[in-house]
């Protein structure tokens, strides 16, 4: 998954006093959704999604790889988004590549792929996937802990495999097909094998250069620079300001979208780091303008007022959303509900 889609947040540290007239204003905003049932509903453009990676998949499973060609090519052609701005080349690469945690039939994934290149030699999105396997069977070798904690036999299969997927990179490096995921799968490769920063500079500029509004690369680099692995502190915050002045990028937009990007490394990204909140609001503004009809991005945009504290930016944001959150943003309905409570000052 994404790490964009989903997040987890808890009600702020702080819970400011209102006077009467404030929460009684606040309680009937929200009044509306107070006695109907919470539930989790998707819309159109998660269910348009949905079954977007549905068909991939199939594709992917059942050996039908010309219809993925075909659909990569035309979504790369056209750099084709859905209604809440993701790429979907981006979604017909998470449908078909495999976690790296989970009973994971490596052997089966791995065939699939080589028949795949087998029948289509050329084809860039294949030689992707097959990176993109490697790095996810890279990790499943290694595990999720700290390196001092992992065990001295995975780190050759980590490595091994990581260069496998470094391989695979090298032969998509040279097809005449190009496709912003070449670029995106790179970064996870650097992660894992601890290239220079400079060098993960360098192909973030490389990237932006070919794709400057895919906003995937962003936060992918800024991964990269937290001070837990390559980079140092405000070092991402820092770069992701210079970005908003990119031409042809996504200005506010993109500094939004990989600061939601970065949520998931911290318990709250706005009281850990640099990001600037009112640049995320602008951003998220610019998105609602551009997506009216996406739930995704008014929940989120909801998710983020609340790690912002932002109670006055929030309130028309839940009470937009109602009975029926998106289930790509909450946890749970409990979750969104203890929420909704902070954002009508403890009246729920």
């Amino acid at each position: 998954m994404n790490p964009t889609d989903t997040a987890a947040v808890t009600r702020p540290e702080w819970f400011p006093s209102a006077t009467r007239g404030m929460v009684l204003a606040l309680a009937f905003v929200l009044a509306s959704g107070c006695a109907r049932k919470v539930e989790f509903k998707s819309d159109a453009i998660d269910e348009e999604m949905a079954q977007f990676n549905r068909d991939a998949w199939n594709s992917f499973e059942h050996r039908r790889f010309g219809e993925l060609e075909a659909v990569a090519a035309q979504a790369i052609k056209e750099r084709a988004i859905f209604g809440t701005g993701s790429w979907k080349i981006t979604q017909l690469h998470w449908a078909i590549t495999p976690p790296s945690e989970g009973a994971i039939n490596w052997k089966w994934y791995d065939e699939h792929i080589r028949d795949w290149e087998a029948k289509y030699p050329q084809s860039v999105t294949a030689h992707i996937v097959h990176a993109q396997y490697y790095t996810a069977f890279a990790w499943n070798a290694r595990g999720g802990e700290d390196s001092d904690k992992v065990k001295p036999d995975a780190w050759p299969l980590f490595e091994e495999r990581l260069g496998e997927a470094n391989k695979q990179l090298a032969i998509a490096s040279r097809l005449a097909q190009k496709s912003p995921m070449f670029w995106h799968a790179g970064f996870t490769v650097a992660l894992g094998q601890g290239w220079p920063k400079e060098a993960a500079i360098k192909w973030f500029k490389a990237a932006k250069e070919a794709y400057p509004d895919y906003w995937g690369f962003d936060a992918a680099l800024y991964q990269f620079l937290l001070p837990r692995w390559y980079g140092e502190e405000g070092e991402w915050e820092k770069m992701a300001l210079e970005e908003i002045k990119r031409p042809g990028g996504l200005a506010e937009e993109g500094y939004a979208r990989a600061v939601l990007g970065m949520e998931m490394y911290h318990k709250n990204v706005f009281k850990e780091t640099k990001a600037d909140w009112q640049i995320v609001k602008t951003g998220f503004l610019q998105m609602r303008e551009k997506y009216p009809t996406s739930k995704l991005i008014l929940n989120q945009f909801a998710l983020v007022a609340i790690l912002a504290e932002d109670r006055q930016a929030a309130i028309p944001l839940f009470k937009e959303i109602g009975v029926h959150p998106d289930p790509g943003v909450w946890g749970s309905v409990a979750q969104y509900k203890d929420n909704r409570n902070w954002v009508n000052g403890g009246r729920y």
